[in-house]
C-alpha cells in the first residue's frame, strides 16, 4: 500500500506526507433558552493558558468552553445579535467580544463574567484584536474606518480606510504595524501611531475574509473569496509565497505556529497548509457546512461549521485519529451542557 493510502486508511494526522482525516471528537452546543435549534458557531478564540475555548454563536451568546472535558461551563450574554468576534487579552484576563450589534462588550476572563457592553459608532463589527502589549484593542467593521480603544474601552483614535467593508484586522508578528482588509482585496499595511498607510497591495480579487500574522516574523496571511492565500512580507513589501483553491470560498484562518497555518471555506474542508510546501499538509473532513469559525494553536485545532457543530482535531505528529464522521441520515447528538438551560 502507498503512504497515502495508508495514511487515509490509519487517519493518521502526519505533517511528513498528505492525509485526509476525521475529527477524533465533536461536539453541538445546547440551544439558547427558549431556542430549539443548536447555535451556529461564528467566533473561536482559546485562551492564553490552553484550557478554555471560547465560542460566539448566532445566537447572541458567548459560551465558554473546558477543553478538558469538551463541556461548557459558562454562558455569557451582552449582545443583541450575532457575535461575529472574541479575543482573550495576552495576559488572559480580559475577554473581549463584537458584533452585528456594533458593540464591544468586555468582560474578566472568569466568573462572574460581568459584561461591560461600549456600543461603538459602527452599524457591525467584523472583527477585533488585542495589541500584542496588551494596552488596547482595534476594531474594523462594515464601513471605511479602523477604531483604535485602550484596554478599557475608551476611544484612542480613528483612521479613515479607503475601505468601505473591513473584515480583519492584525498587528504582524513582530508586533508592528497593523493590518487591515476587506472587500477591496487589499492589505492596508498601517502605522497605528501615525495613522499613516504604509503600503497597500492589491492581493486578492475578491473580498479578504481573514488575516493571520505569522508569530515572531514580518509575514501576514490572507484569505480571500477568490480562493487565494497569500503570505506577504510586511517588511520587505513583497509576496513571499501563494497558493490557490479552487472550487472554494475561503471563509477563515488561523495560524498554528510559526511554520504551519489552517483555513476554512464554503466546501467544508479544514486544510493545513506550511509555509514551505505548495499543497495542503492535510484536509480534515466532517462538516456538512461552510467553515464558519477556525482557532488553533501547536496542541489542537478547533473548527466550526454552519452545520452547528464544533469539530476538535489533536496535532500529533504521527498519532491515530479517530473517526468520526457519521452517517449521512445521522444526525449529531447534543452534548449535555453543564449549565442549566435557562441560564
Amino acid at each position: 500500500m502507498r503512504r497515502r493510502e495508508m495514511l487515509i486508511a490509519l487517519g493518521v494526522f502526519s505533517w511528513s506526507g498528505w492525509a485526509r482525516v476525521h475529527a477524533a471528537d465533536w461536539l453541538s452546543l445546547m440551544p439558547a433558552f427558549g431556542q430549539s435549534m443548536p447555535p451556529v458557531t461564528t467566533a473561536l478564540a482559546f485562551a492564553p493558558d490552553g484550557r478554555r475555548l471560547a465560542a460566539g454563536g448566532d445566537d447572541h451568546l458567548i459560551r465558554i468552553i473546558d477543553l478538558a472535558t469538551r463541556q461548557e461551563v459558562a454562558r455569557i450574554d451582552g449582545h443583541q445579535d450575532w457575535v461575529r468576534t472574541v479575543q482573550f487579552s495576552p495576559d488572559g484576563s480580559q475577554l473581549a467580544s463584537a458584533g452585528n450589534d456594533g458593540r464591544i462588550c468586555l468582560r474578566p476572563a472568569s466568573s462572574p463574567w460581568t459584561v461591560r457592553p461600549l456600543q461603538t459608532p459602527m452599524p457591525a463589527i467584523a472583527a477585533l484584536v488585542y495589541q500584542p502589549s496588551g494596552d488596547g484593542l482595534v476594531a474594523v467593521g462594515f464601513q471605511p474606518e479602523v477604531l483604535l480603544l485602550e484596554a478599557n474601552g475608551s476611544r484612542r483614535q480613528t483612521i479613515g480606510c479607503d475601505c468601505s467593508d473591513l473584515r480583519a484586522v492584525t498587528f504582524a508578528g513582530d508586533g508592528k504595524p497593523l493590518l487591515v482588509a476587506g472587500r477591496s482585496g487589499s492589505l492596508y499595511v498601517i502605522d497605528a501611531s501615525s495613522g499613516r498607510v504604509l503600503d497597500q497591495p492589491q492581493l486578492h480579487r475578491r473580498p479578504i475574509r481573514g488575516l493571520a500574522a505569522v508569530p515572531d516574523s514580518s509575514l501576514a496571511i490572507s484569505i480571500g473569496e477568490d480562493g487565494r492565500i497569500v503570505a506577504y512580507d510586511v517588511a520587505q513589501n513583497d509576496v513571499y509565497r501563494q497558493w490557490q483553491l479552487e472550487g472554494t470560498k475561503l471563509t477563515c484562518i488561523a495560524a498554528i505556529d510559526a511554520l504551519r497555518f489552517v483555513v476554512g471555506g464554503t466546501d467544508d474542508v479544514v486544510r493545513v497548509f506550511d509555509l514551505q510546501h505548495d499543497d495542503p499538509q492535510a484536509e480534515l473532513a466532517g462538516h456538512r457546512g461552510t467553515i464558519s469559525a477556525l482557532a488553533a494553536s501547536n496542541e489542537l485545532i478547533v473548527s466550526a461549521g454552519f452545520d452547528a457543530t464544533l469539530r476538535f482535531w489533536p496535532l500529533r505528529a504521527t498519532s491515530p485519529l479517530q473517526e468520526a464522521r457519521l452517517p449521512a441520515d445521522e444526525e449529531p447528538v447534543v452534548r449535555t451542557s453543564a449549565l442549566p438551560a435557562d441560564q
